[in-house]
């Protein structure tokens, strides 16, 4: 499968601001747009860096107060809100940020690393394999579990793993359609914990992609958390970089 990294990224920055109920083109405009975004739950914001462009979709709850979000409203003729003026205006306005992140295309393809396991692909109508992964969540931590979205009442259905030689799950990654366009594969990843730093999870996701995603026309796609440094680095080394960054803050919802 060959494709134009810069069209996938384009195609999937378009997706993003069209769920947004924004113009698309506004990408290549600096300058900043606010807009009422009626998926997102009660008093949440999010503040969207899309190619030239700022995007703060705001959810219910927030928009039968005007005065809160004049200060945004007035830089849309200005440049773009960039993430640290973004912080200090939701600190002002008495809300507070709750995280923020990075998504990722594919930029170039790197090569897969020699795997330190055997490839397997799951199957979940095997009851093997249903043993296999609950063993496996059974040893991990649940903080690692919520990072990878790993939940056995709703596994993904194309997913990867890699046994050390005694058959031991060391390394899962799975996707699922991202939600804004079904063409991209949203990608998780999980290391057993006897596994970390011997490139057990870079291996597990390359795996994913070139066995499940590319050749069946999906769109490989990385999220993770900008504090994660760690998988930022796994992703930079399959060729993945930025095609957008947010922050998210969450304000108290006045009671009516």
């Amino acid at each position: 499968m060959t494709t134009d990294p810069t069209a996938v990224r384009r195609r999937f920055c378009s997706a993003m601001v069209t769920a947004m109920g924004a113009d698309p083109a506004l990408i290549d405009a600096p300058g900043t747009t606010v807009v009422a975004d009626d998926r997102r739950g009660a008093g949440s914001v999010a503040c969207y860096q899309i190619g030239a462009h700022t995007f703060v979709p705001f959810g219910a709850g927030l928009g039968d107060e005007p005065e809160r979000w004049s200060m945004f409203d007035g830089l849309h003729q200005g440049p773009p809100v960039v993430d640290a003026e973004f912080r200090e205006m939701v600190e002002l306005l008495g809300g507070q940020v709750v995280g923020g992140g990075v998504m990722k295309t594919r930029t170039s393809v790197l090569p897969t690393p020699p795997s330190p396991g055997r490839l397997h692909v799951f199957d979940w109508q095997r009851s093997a394999d249903l043993e296999i992964i609950e063993t496996f969540v059974a040893q991990c931590e649940p903080d690692d579990l919520d990072e990878a979205d790993l939940d056995l009442d709703r596994l993904d259905t194309l997913a990867v793993g890699l046994l050390d030689e005694g058959g031991r799950l060391m390394a899962y990654s799975s996707s699922q359609p991202y939600e804004e366009d079904d063409g991209f594969g949203d990608i998780a990843v999980i290391t057993h914990a006897d596994a970390r730093r011997g490139g057990w999870g870079r291996a597990a996701v390359g795996a994913l992609i070139d066995t499940l995603l590319l050749p069946n026309g999906i769109e490989p796609l990385y999220r993770c958390d900008v504090e994660n440094a760690g998988s930022d680095r796994l992703s930079t080394r399959l060729g993945f970089a930025p095609a957008l960054t947010l922050t998210a803050a969450q304000f108290p919802v006045p009671e009516h």
